[in-house]
């Protein structure tokens, strides 16, 4: 099962930022393999890079491989503390092999050597959690950057069901979410940590995890002052007081300059100066903040 997709960065600049942590603290994913065993008798191998664990895996768990003659194997599989052992199913070195509950699949150009009947070849995953639910929480980093963003920039037209960017991702966006994602990921699974409260009503985090939620909450602040500044996010600056002819007034002159409505100045692309100025032409031609096509 392929994991799920993300926008702001990948699972795997969240990694490199889990494996900054200390070493007792290393999270490992669906991939994690480790204690490979092969007979000596025949040199027996298999080639790592030909094993596929499935992205919906995870787990500590020996599979181990008895052939029952020169290509045909069964696999069975025990779990490393409980010692709860499953069928896995069966194959054949010709052929590609796909575990019983797709835990993982292995080419058939990963066997080197030649087996013979009683051979056993065994390896041990060892996964604290799955790449799809360390991707789910990338999603879980990329809806709170966006709550983030909302709550102090007037963005337009968001999707509840969409992210906010989706192409060109802006730098502080994928430097925050992969700090987000990987306290998120850290605090789950070290969850007897001392635990740092990051503010008033905010989330409690692992001392580690703290410094991640940290760095992320000030680069999206900085990226938040930046956007302000470069990109119409309220109206100009004259929208704060009237215009001098409606404020003092001037008989004959009429209802004269109009301070524009906040809804024209969408974003810096699409800005709308229609109604913008009202005066005696308005009357003959109709309402010109409808009626453009007719000027």
């Amino acid at each position: 099962m392929a994991a799920p997709l993300v926008y702001y960065c990948s699972l795997d600049q969240v990694k490199r930022i889990l494996r900054s942590s200390a070493e007792a603290h290393v999270i490992r994913f669906s991939e994690a393999l480790k204690s490979f065993s092969y007979p000596e008798a025949n040199n027996l191998y298999l080639d790592r890079s030909g094993i596929t664990v499935d992205d919906s895996y995870a787990g500590i768990e020996k599979f181990l491989f008895t052939f029952s003659d020169t290509s045909n194997f069964t696999l069975g599989i025990t779990d490393i503390e409980s010692l709860d052992y499953r069928y896995g199913g069966v194959g054949d070195t010709g052929t590609d092999f796909t575990s019983l509950e797709s835990e993982l699949t292995v080419e058939s150009t990963a066997w080197i050597g030649s087996p013979v009947a009683s051979d056993e070849l065994s390896f041990e995953t060892n996964s604290h959690m799955s790449n799809e639910d360390a991707t789910n929480f990338i999603q879980d980093a990329e809806i709170w950057v966006d709550s983030f963003l909302q709550q102090d920039v007037t963005f337009q037209n968001i999707n509840t069901y969409t992210r906010m960017f989706t192409t060109s991702i802006p730098s502080p966006l994928t430097f925050a979410t992969c700090r987000l994602a990987a306290s998120f990921i850290f605090s789950s699974i070290f969850v007897n940590n001392v635990f740092v409260q990051t503010g008033k009503n905010a989330p409690e985090f692992p001392s580690e995890a703290f410094v991640w939620f940290k760095d992320a909450v000030n680069v999206l602040r900085t990226f938040v002052r930046r956007y302000k500044r470069d990109n119409i996010v309220s109206a100009p600056r004259w929208i704060a007081r009237e215009s001098l002819i409606v404020g003092a007034g001037d008989e004959g002159v009429g209802e004269g300059i109009q301070m524009p409505r906040l809804d024209h100045f969408e974003t810096v692309a699409n800005m709308s100066y229609s109604g913008l100025f009202i005066n005696e032409y308005t009357e003959y031609y109709g309402d010109i903040t409808t009626n453009n096509d007719e000027l």
